[in-house]
């Protein structure tokens, strides 16, 4: 049952009827909760439909459910203007933190080489957790890109870094930028 919704889903998925989607994939999770590609399909329809925080908290549960040993996960920091290669695998995340202020409109993006074409995922945090934004594949070429988002406080943010659906192999370079 679950893969019918999950198959209506896709198809409006690739006819761009994002709304329509929603309902089904809602019922396919209902139906199967431990299903994490749903949660990746159904973050990227929030995505497209603009409900940053519920794509990015659909995207964490993919993350979540790919890690797959806690020394995966690393912890880095991040500088404006500053730019990193780090080297994708799969069940791998990286969590870049950065201090921000009110009113800051950041950038961060991903890229990979052309011949690598890694399927980065990006979500931002605030100091407490909160899940501000996400993106998958609006850089381009897979690439992640979070562009001219606005922080709503000062104080301490982090970018979490993983992959979706497609390669996780490769490096990729993360740059956060102040515009």
């Amino acid at each position: 049952m679950r893969d019918r919704y999950a198959g209506r889903a896709s198809a409006y998925i690739q006819q761009e009827q994002y709304q329509q989607a929603l309902p089904d994939l809602d019922q396919a999770i209902k139906l199967e909760s431990r299903a994490a590609e749903l949660y990746l399909e159904r973050g990227m329809v929030q995505q497209k439909l603009g409900d940053e925080q519920a794509s990015a908290s659909d995207y964490l549960i993919w993350i979540k459910a790919n890690v797959t040993d806690t020394k995966n996960e690393t912890d880095l920091t991040i500088r404006p203007g500053e730019s990193q290669v780090v080297p994708m695998s799969a069940g791998k995340v990286y969590v870049m933190s950065f201090a921000g202020r009110a009113g800051q409109k950041i950038s961060i993006t991903t890229a990979a080489p052309a011949s690598e074409q890694i399927d980065s995922l990006l979500i931002l945090a605030d100091a407490q957790s909160n899940l501000l934004t996400a993106d998958d594949d609006s850089g381009g070429d897979m690439n992640a890109s979070i562009k001219n988002f606005v922080l709503p406080a000062d104080g301490s943010y982090s970018v979490i870094l993983s992959h979706a659906g497609g390669n996780p192999e490769g490096p990729v370079r993360v740059t956060l930028s102040v515009n």
